[in-house]
């Protein structure tokens, strides 16, 4: 199969620069003002082998048991894992701090897994998961007027033949590009809307057709495609955000910290709606200092997963927990 997009302007993912050694420090801790503390037990927990600095799920709508989760590696490169914790592809490379990912993009007649990151040097890469290979190969971009100052990134929307990625750059703005195949030798980004962010950003998570971003000292916001605020949250230190659907109830799901807890946010005013502490469960142990997360609505196969998942990287032990969604909806829809 990798044969298939060999003639895309691809190498290796591990010919790519040495990555830096120093790791991501960790979020400051937020105060959330709510009186609602409520509690999940870690469902799953497994370990990769160096520190994640973000994640991101690849469901497979044909075969959901066969879904995976990719982290990047605070020393660059991939590792990926089904959820039985097995490594079941990686490969060295950059580092890239924030990533995300089109998990069936159509690519050279194929449709794989498609993952972007940013690395250390601002720039945006592309790589194909190619998972009968267990192997990443990477992928060229060229977009007229893009420029290596991108600090995050997350998935801004999809159609027929495209996926649209959101980058937030280091001098305060945001952009939205148009990824295709148009069957040249790079991928081809076309530039749909850019505009200034109301503080510094430096995570995102796509909400319909509309932007959640936060920050280390903006708090929260929620933007339109023309970057005006719909709504937003200021003085809180958020590291990571996801966002989701909870029986209809728009969420947005930030980590606080070293506090142990993630904050769960209404997606629409963006006023918080509760805490939440994760206790252990079965050779699960509890979540201390969440950073990266996602979540995801896809079928995973199988209980407790096929309603979807959050997944928590553990600053503290290192480990990737993981969360059924439904465990999530029942504590921010119908508490008890």
């Amino acid at each position: 199969m990798a044969a298939a997009v060999a003639g895309l302007g691809l190498t290796l993912t591990a010919c790519g620069d040495a990555p830096e050694s120093d790791t991501a420090a960790p979020g400051e801790s937020a105060q959330v003002d709510t009186t609602r503390v409520d509690s999940a037990i870690v469902t799953v927990a497994f370990d990769p082998s160096r520190p994640v600095d973000d994640l991101i799920f690849l469901p497979d709508s044909d075969a959901p048991w066969q879904g995976l989760i990719a982290a990047s590696l605070s020393d660059g490169g991939y590792e990926v894992f089904n959820l039985d914790g097995e490594v079941v592809g990686g490969e060295a490379g950059p580092r890239l701090r924030s990533i995300t990912a089109a998990p069936d993009f159509a690519l050279r007649g194929l449709t794989i897994p498609l993952l972007f990151g940013i690395d250390s040097d601002g720039a945006v890469r592309a790589q194909a998961f190619i998972a009968e290979e267990t192997t990443f190969i990477e992928v060229g971009l060229t977009g007229e007027g893009l420029e290596d100052n991108a600090t995050a990134i997350c998935h801004a929307g999809s159609g027929i033949g495209f996926v649209d990625i959101a980058l937030l750059n280091d001098d305060e703005t945001a952009q939205i590009w148009r990824v295709e195949d148009t069957g040249q030798d790079n991928l081809q980004l076309t530039l749909q809307s850019q505009f200034d962010l109301p503080f510094p950003a430096r995570a995102c998570a796509s909400a319909g057709t509309e932007l959640i971003v936060t920050g280390p000292t903006g708090g929260a916001a929620r933007l339109d495609r023309d970057g005006q605020v719909v709504a937003d949250i200021e003085g809180y230190s958020l590291a990571d955000v996801a966002y989701g659907e909870l029986l209809g109830r728009a969420v947005a799901i930030a980590p606080l910290g070293q506090d142990g807890q993630l904050g769960v946010f209404d997606a629409n005013s963006m006023e918080p709606i509760t805490l939440i502490e994760f206790e252990e469960g079965l050779n699960a142990p509890a979540i201390l200092q969440p950073g990266a997360i996602d979540l995801t609505d896809a079928n995973f196969g199988g209980s407790p997963f096929s309603g979807g998942l959050l997944a928590v990287y553990d600053r503290e032990d290192g480990r990737l927990k993981l969360i059924g969604r439904d465990v999530i909806t029942r504590i921010v829809v119908a508490p008890e």
